[in-house]
């Protein structure tokens, strides 16, 4: 039984780590799409 509910809560533990890798991806990638348009509008100010 103790193995069970070890096993339940590093899987549990697991799909957090997981979902907070996810979702630091996705922020990541938004911050860098808005770094990405602000150069782009910079350099069309440039031409």
């Amino acid at each position: 039984m103790e193995f069970i509910s070890t096993f339940l809560t590093s899987g549990v533990e697991m799909i957090v780590f997981m979902g907070i890798m996810v979702c630091g991806i996705v922020i990541g990638k938004k911050l860098r799409d808005k770094k990405d348009e602000k150069n782009a509008v910079q350099q069309k100010q440039d031409l």
